[in-house]
């Protein structure tokens, strides 16, 4: 496609994005659409390209971010004709507002408090925050210090969680996961609660393992 086309095309899903919703907006990607929407009414598989602003939605893009938007969605679509998604419906998005955090994804999530450390890349994985769930897919923690947590940042975390096996015995496997910031919500006048979806999952699905109870989890 015509970098002029790709334009067009994210222009007309921003003119389009839903209007009754409190959550961020980015544009995607997902079955031959490009789409402008809350991450919480995406398909998990759905491509990232943006996160859009409310500054840039009433002034535009400057010419390097419509370059890298472009880029993008020209390497995610590759060969593929893509066409703009249709509007989502102001009922499907009360009927998200109302989900909780944790249910957004398809995948069972398993609720797990354990730290998790995360940062700017795997040399500065300085900043705590508290997991709350986790599965293959990516992440949920509670932090307080979440200035470099914007929606579409791309960020390290490190963390732990139990592996089962078949006689119902553990381990506690430790993991480091480039992701990106999905979702970030306010929890009280200090605490922030974040969700990453990882770039890599995890090698098995945390919240769906064959166990009696979760082991209890262990503070650093």
């Amino acid at each position: 496609m015509e970098a002029s086309e790709v334009e067009n095309l994210l222009n007309e899903a921003v003119k389009a994005r839903p209007t009754v919703t409190n959550s961020p907006l980015n544009l995607y990607v997902y079955d031959g659409r490009v789409l402008c929407g809350a991450r919480a009414l995406m398909p998990a598989d759905a491509d990232f390209v943006a996160h859009v602003p409310p500054y840039e939605l009433e002034n535009g893009f400057s010419p390097r971010q419509w370059k890298a938007m472009v880029e993008r969605v020209r390497h995610i679509a590759g060969g593929t004709t893509l066409t703009v998604g249709a509007r989502a419906s102001v009922d499907t998005m009360k009927r998200a507002g109302e989900r909780n955090f944790e249910d957004r994804r398809s995948e069972r999530r398993l609720r797990y408090h354990h730290p998790v450390w995360f940062g700017s890349d795997h040399r500065r994985t300085d900043h705590k925050g508290q997991m709350c769930d986790v599965c293959s897919g990516g992440i949920g923690f509670t932090c307080e210090d979440a200035n470099q947590l914007d929606p579409g940042r791309e960020i390290v975390t490190r963390f732990s969680a139990p592996r089962y096996h078949e006689d119902n015995s553990f381990d506690i496997v430790s993991f480091s996961r480039t992701g990106r910031v999905c979702r970030v919500d306010k929890n009280d006048s200090l605490l922030r609660r974040v969700g990453i979806q990882f770039a890599q999952p995890l090698p098995f699905k945390p919240g769906e393992q064959r166990r009696q109870k979760t082991p209890q989890a262990v503070s650093n």
